[in-house]
């Protein structure tokens, strides 16, 4: 009598898809994923891009206003400056 005590390899690895990866670089939390995915189209600009901007002021509950005026600052193709006193948040010094 045998007994496998190891799993055979898997023959394929299993790897991150590139939301995936964005929301780790971001550290943006995936439920707002359909949130931004609606702003960015609407706006016409790259949900990818949105997410890493957005990122930069929310991680974890971004505003639909905050999402919208990153989304419009994109669309006019500068860089995004969020001075708002609610979107801004003080870093540690």
């Amino acid at each position: 009598m045998t007994f496998d005590i190891v799993s055979a390899k898997p023959t394929r690895l299993k790897g991150a898809n590139e939301l995936e990866l964005i929301y780790g670089f971001a550290l943006f939390h995936s439920g707002f994923t359909k949130q931004v995915q609606d702003v960015a189209s609407a706006y016409g600009i790259s949900y990818q891009e949105l997410i890493l901007e957005v990122s930069r002021y929310a991680k974890e509950n971004p505003s639909q206003a905050l999402i919208e005026e990153v989304a419009s600052q994109l669309q006019q193709g500068g860089r995004v400056e969020i001075h708002f006193p609610k979107f801004f948040h003080k870093g540690w010094s």
